[in-house]
């Protein structure tokens, strides 16, 4: 009877020793969850700024292109005035 009670001590013992290092390998499995979640979190959040930024810039590069039309049309009167003021000076050359 003593031999079979320490035969269940033993397995109870090798059991325990089990669930330990099972629970251990669970926390460590745990653990790199969590890292992989805070690089999901990481780029998540970096797509994020990248978009906000595009838009940004996109905008930005709307308001660059009005620009450079109502200076391009500024340069265009600018260009007839002066034509216009060469003709008359022509003419008074005349």
């Amino acid at each position: 009877m003593l031999f079979f009670l320490n035969n269940i001590h033993k397995n109870l013992l090798a059991t325990m020793e089990a669930i330990e290092k099972v629970n251990e390998e669970h926390h460590m499995i745990m653990h790199m969850v969590d890292r992989m979640n805070d690089e999901y979190k990481r780029v998540e959040k970096s797509t994020v700024e990248n978009h906000n930024n595009s838009r940004t810039m996109l905008e930005k590069g709307k308001s660059l292109l009005q620009s450079t039309r109502e200076m391009v049309n500024i340069s265009q009167k600018g260009k007839e005035s002066v034509e216009k003021v060469k003709n008359i000076i022509d003419r008074l050359g005349d």
